[in-house]
């Protein structure tokens, strides 16, 4: 079942955005089709309550706002897309994290033959027993650095941000 959020939090009342990224005006119910930037992040137009200007918002930022449930500190303020797609604004595919990880996250997954040649096969996490099929998957599943997972493999030292640590089954 689709959950829609009221943006009033944000400044945008007289909007809902739904766990799917689709983004509606609440008094007609229509959808608003969103648009592509030049670097392929969906955005669309709202009129701000207290200015009543209209305000370009991105839907990932604002899913994650509304949805996302882990965010330690301020320095979490950039969106990454779990499967690299940016056009997949999901509440499941969008998490924040520091500015200087959401680059290198971004730049794994814009690599085409990062998801065709992982460092290991058949991998778990220590901490739950969670079993993946490969570090792409680990990585794409807790929105982790691929080269973190396969050095917490191969030292045993924790992967940031949530101090995981990653063996081979």
């Amino acid at each position: 079942m689709v959950e829609w959020r009221n943006l009033a939090v944000l400044g945008f009342s007289k909007y809902s955005v739904s766990d799917e990224g689709v983004v509606r005006r609440d008094e007609t119910g229509r959808t608003l089709t969103p648009v592509r930037t030049q670097r392929r992040i969906l955005r669309v137009n709202l009129y701000h309550d207290l200015t009543g200007d209209p305000m370009t918002v991105l839907i990932g930022r604002v899913v994650c706002e509304m949805f996302s449930t882990y965010r330690p500190s301020p320095d979490f303020n950039t969106v990454i897309y779990l499967d690299g797609n940016r056009s997949n604004v999901r509440a499941a595919n969008v998490m924040w994290r520091p500015r200087w990880f959401a680059v290198s996250y971004m730049r794994q997954t814009a690599n085409p033959l990062w998801h065709q040649r992982p460092h290991f096969r058949n991998v778990f996490l220590e901490e739950t027993g969670e079993e993946f099929s490969s570090t792409v998957e680990a990585s794409m599943r807790h929105g982790l650095l691929e080269l973190d997972v396969v050095a917490s493999i191969l030292t045993k030292d924790s992967v940031y941000p949530y101090w995981y640590h990653f063996g081979r089954l």
